[in-house]
């Protein structure tokens, strides 16, 4: 209702030794029902969702009215908290768990990276690859978390069921494991083919390729130094694990292997070894067919968008086979690899940055005086120390 002019009555809690800010205080509204009272919260999230409803200027928060989205989403965020529909125990035990699997396939790779290397990238770059992971790792946990609820308010249900009980209730626990890998991999390729066009689709729109052109600014590519912007879940949220929310598999073994081999294969797949998946490339992706993705090289523009495997590559027309020895340089020539937190985070929205740029890929550039961002910018210099 319509609140009119308000009386403020401050209340001592009954301790000498409390400050200012540990007092209680009511407010007294002259409203249709001026018996009404709202007492105001002393801390904690009900005391910020207060300080945000109102506009006193002592109030920390009275700015963000002025941002109307920003206000609206953060009180959403303190409102979930104390309506308990944010679980922060259950999505601290969630990130954790994401992180260790991260940490233990990435450096994994990076043992390759170390033992086979094909470009030694600076130890600055790890360090800013892990750091970047942390803070995905900690949206994506929030966004995955509301993404699930999402699905159970509207209902959403299977349409379709994929028993493989059969296949993993063998007496041979080695033939167990062994259909259990053969499910993972065909989970992970059907999944793909969502990924595949969501992918195609970020490298064509505009406002997706802002979003996804913070994972092609990278230069020094490495196991670890492969992250994508925080805002990314929301995009395979609809384009990816929607659609796949549609299937239901009736084993819970075979999705974690797809994930556990998705994982690994992710890591793989930037990792800056020599060690690479040889003639099995032609089914699933490894580091030297993705690196063609990330090139800077025009002829490899539009290439190899497939994330697990490369069928869909190969019967869409857009694989391209690497050459032996063919490692070419990775990047954006009209954008620099985000090197502070403040830049990974604002890289889509910072103005600065795409005054010139468009979509496409990072070998994409602008049509400049006649000239494109590839013949006008020359190649870019990376920080290797030696290649393959």
């Amino acid at each position: 209702m319509q609140l009119g002019p308000a009386a403020v009555q401050v209340i001592h809690a009954g301790r000498e030794d409390l400050t200012r800010e540990h007092w209680a205080i009511s407010i007294s509204t002259f409203a249709r029902e001026p018996s009404e009272e709202r007492v105001i919260p002393v801390n904690g999230v009900e005391r910020i969702i207060w300080e945000m409803d109102t506009h006193h200027p002592n109030n920390r928060f009275c700015n963000l009215g002025k941002f109307r989205i920003v206000h609206f989403v953060v009180r959403q965020f303190f409102g979930a908290i104390k309506m308990h529909v944010l679980d922060v125990g259950e999505m601290a035990q969630l990130f954790v768990k994401a992180f260790k699997l991260v940490a233990i396939f990435a450096t994994a790779c990076v043992v390759l990276e170390v033992i086979f290397p094909a470009y030694r990238y600076s130890f600055a770059s790890y360090i800013r690859g892990a750091r970047n992971w942390i803070i995905r790792i900690g949206c994506g946990t929030l966004i995955w978390h509301f993404y699930a609820l999402g699905l159970k308010w509207l209902g959403v249900k299977p349409l379709v069921t994929i028993n493989f009980g059969a296949l993993l209730h063998s007496s041979n626990p080695i033939a167990n494991t062994g259909f259990a890998v053969l499910s993972g991999v065909l989970v992970a390729i059907a999944g793909d083919f969502f990924y595949y066009w969501m992918h195609r689709a970020q490298h064509a729109v505009p406002f997706l390729w802002r979003l996804h052109a913070t994972h092609h600014s990278i230069r020094e590519l490495t196991a670890w130094n492969c992250n994508h912007h925080i805002s990314e879940p929301f995009v395979y949220a609809a384009f990816v694990a929607l659609p796949l929310a549609l299937i239901h598999f009736e084993s819970g073994v075979v999705p974690v292997a797809a994930m556990a081999l998705i994982t690994f294969q992710a890591h793989l797949s930037h990792s800056s070894t020599r060690f690479n998946l040889g003639p099995l490339r032609y089914l699933i992706g490894d580091n030297k067919f993705h690196r063609i993705h990330h090139s800077t090289e025009f002829h490899h523009r539009h290439k190899n968008y497939g994330f697990f495997t490369t069928v869909w590559d190969t019967i869409f027309r857009t694989a391209y086979w690497p050459k032996t020895n063919e490692w070419p340089e990775v990047g954006m020539r009209n954008q620099p690899e985000p090197l502070t937190v403040r830049d990974f985070i604002m890289f889509p929205f910072d103005q600065r940055r795409w005054r010139k740029a468009k979509a496409g890929s990072g070998t994409q550039g602008i049509k400049t005086g006649g000239l494109n961002a590839v013949e006008r910018d020359g190649p870019i210099h990376s920080d290797r120390s030696s290649a393959i």
